[in-house]
């Protein structure tokens, strides 16, 4: 069990043999702890099939640190220049990402072109790649530009020099990243996915009457949790708030005797079971969905889009599958289908479309602190009565601050190294 003392170390050798066993040589620390847990074995055997992690791993170790070394990815930046005879030219540099826009104008006027004017080929020259600066160009825009206009080319130079050093500074002065959509600096013109979904989103804001219920769901990963919370149920002379049970369990035995107790008290109260999918289906695991619907539970928590689409394909929620069963074929009915936190909503438009797909109701990402949940509620509209907030749960490793990119892409030991 995952709560158990795990003993590990690095490996010095591994012998494999004939009769499907392999040996594994620790460090004597490892080995003399081995030893003293299980006074039985005079070696450090690994039955086939067993479970081994694999939890460091040097040349892993080696291409993280020379990934913390390379520079930071550059953000992209819409460029617009703007410019007319007798008046000064205009740079705007648009971060994509925050929306924020630097300005700058020349100390010098636009000039009627005598010989040759200025094209495209020189601005864009003269523009560059941004410098050393954090962004890259996406989209350079000359369109409001006059044309048989001429200036000189260190002039365009330090007018984009000047905007981003207007763009940095607006960068480093705000404390928080703007994340409203705003129409003057993004455009979705080539994007028509995006627009559709954008535009089902707002149709789907206007208010109505609705009528809200607080409902708890409580996840269990051990069959003594189970017993726990079917007892304290029943022993509860009125309700206990406790809506349904997720069963969770690390291996799939034990899934149908968990069912049928928690079925035991459906009897008596109003109370749904739940049952987990993996978050990862290894090759070989494809056909999990038929066991997972063989316990017929009345939801089924969805941890992973391929999952979710093989569902899909199959009808959702509601649609009647064939399944082959010891005892001939099965007919079992597809349980509401609920979306976990590792689906990564993280958006409206990921929430939105997950929603879409088939979902009664999805967690949202755990990257998301309390005012990003909040705001991801208001811009579902109607939707937000189908999101899913976590009270208590053990976070996974990776969304911890102390996660492996954060330790290797800083100073320090935490996501506030700088």
């Amino acid at each position: 069990m995952p709560q158990e003392k795990e003993l590990g170390g690095p490996i010095y050798d591994a012998i494999m043999y004939d009769e499907g066993t392999v040996a594994i040589r620790f460090g004597r620390d490892v080995e003399r702890d081995w030893m003293q847990n299980d006074k039985h074995r005079s070696t450090i055997m690994a039955p086939e099939g067993s479970h081994v992690w694999l939890t460091s791993d040097a040349d892993i170790r080696k291409r993280m640190n020379r990934l913390a070394e390379l520079d930071p990815p550059k953000s992209s930046a819409k460029v617009i220049v703007e410019g007319r005879v007798g008046e000064p030219l205009t740079i705007q540099i648009i971060d994509e990402r925050t929306g924020m826009v630097g300005v700058a104008s020349s100390s010098e006027n636009m000039e009627l072109a005598t010989g040759s004017p200025i094209n495209t080929k020189s601005i864009t020259k003269a523009i560059g790649t941004l410098g050393n600066s954090q962004w890259s160009i996406s989209k350079l825009d000359l369109s409001q530009l006059d044309d048989d206009i001429w200036c000189r080319m260190g002039l365009i130079k330090d007018t984009r020099r000047r905007a981003i050093e207007d763009l940095q500074n607006k960068v480093n002065n705000d404390g928080s990243i703007d994340v409203s959509i705003s129409q003057d600096t993004i455009s979705t013109d080539d994007d028509p996915v995006v627009d559709q979904i954008l535009n089902d989103m707002a149709s789907n804001t206007a208010e109505e009457e609705t009528t809200t219920t607080t409902k708890l769901s409580v996840l269990a990963r051990t069959e003594d949790q189970v017993d726990a919370i079917c007892n304290m149920i029943e022993s509860m002379d009125e309700s206990s708030g406790i809506s349904e049970v997720i069963v969770d369990f690390l291996e799939i035995d034990g899934i149908r005797k968990a069912v049928s107790r928690i079925r035991d008290v459906k009897s008596t109260h109003d109370l749904r079971v739940v049952v987990a999918s993996p978050r990862i289906i290894k090759p070989g695991e494809e056909g999990i969905w038929q066991t997972l619907l063989k316990t017929k539970p009345d939801g089924l928590l969805v941890r992973s889009s391929g999952l979710l689409h093989r569902l899909m394909q199959l009808g959702g929620t509601g649609e009647q599958v064939s399944i082959k069963d010891q005892e001939g074929v099965m007919e079992v009915k597809i349980p509401e289908l609920i979306g976990d936190f590792s689906l990564n909503a993280a958006n409206a438009i990921s929430a939105y479309e997950l929603l879409e797909s088939g979902l009664s109701r999805i967690t949202a990402a755990y990257d998301l602190s309390g005012n990003a949940i909040t705001e991801l509620a208001t811009l579902l509209g109607n939707r937000a009565s189908q999101l899913e907030v976590v009270v208590h749960t053990h976070m996974p490793i990776f969304h911890t601050e102390h996660c492996v990119f954060a330790r290797f892409l800083s100073n320090g030991d935490s996501y506030q190294g700088k």
